[in-house]
């Protein structure tokens, strides 16, 4: 397997500003996909690596790193998704925050290009999903007080379950 850089210009920028990195995408065998992941996760030469070097960035999507894969060497995960689903964000947490994870600190980033426009409606979906989240919040705390008022033992009970 060597390093294909036909139509994927993301891996050769990263190549000129010295980054090592290891590309999974849906044209290679699956294979190939897990023995990629595995040298990522193991920290380990690809084998056909001339720069002697690990790779320390891992380029893929979300489809093709689904629950199946778990990065354990990952500590920063760009999130590409266009729509910015919650869903999306939570699946790329669920590859790099789980107790197998060898760096203790990891981070999460949206990356917007300068000329992506993006869509008013996923913009008021997600204020219209925050406001609903505060609402929720709220009435918890309210039914949480009440509770607390009218059964004391209840309440500690209800405090261990969440």
């Amino acid at each position: 397997m060597g390093r294909d850089y036909h139509e994927h210009s993301e891996k050769i920028w990263l190549q000129k500003q010295d980054y090592c990195i290891v590309a999974v995408y849906s044209s290679i065998s699956v294979e190939n996909q897990d023995m990629c992941i595995n040298i990522f996760n193991q920290n380990l030469l690809l084998s056909e690596d001339e720069t002697n070097v690990s790779s320390g960035i891992l380029i893929s999507t979300l489809k093709i790193l689904d629950m199946s894969y778990i990065c354990i060497h990952i500590f920063q995960l760009i999130l590409l998704s266009p729509s910015w689903l919650k869903r999306d964000e939570v699946q790329g947490k669920t590859h790099i925050h789980h107790y197998r994870q060898m760096n203790k600190t990891t981070y999460i980033y949206h990356l917007v290009y300068r000329d992506v426009q993006i869509k008013s409606n996923i913009l008021d979906q997600q204020a219209i999903q925050k406001s609903f989240n505060k609402l929720y919040e709220v009435q918890h705390d309210c039914m949480a007080m009440k509770f607390k008022k009218k059964h004391p033992r209840t309440m500690q009970h209800f405090h261990q379950d969440t």
